[in-house]
């Protein structure tokens, strides 16, 4: 294995686990902004 290969695989999986622990943390965030994301979507097909 590369040592660039290895260290990307690294990097991925750091991600992963602040992705997951930042939405461990704000929960509520996320799905907010996801409720507000598919609102918007709404309005622009009712617009459109």
């Amino acid at each position: 294995m590369r040592k660039q290969h290895v260290l990307a695989l690294i990097e991925a999986s750091k991600a992963k686990e602040a992705a997951k622990l930042h939405s461990a943390l704000h929960p509520t965030t996320t799905t907010m902004q996801m409720s507000l994301r598919e609102l918007h979507d709404d309005t622009d097909s009712c617009v459109g």
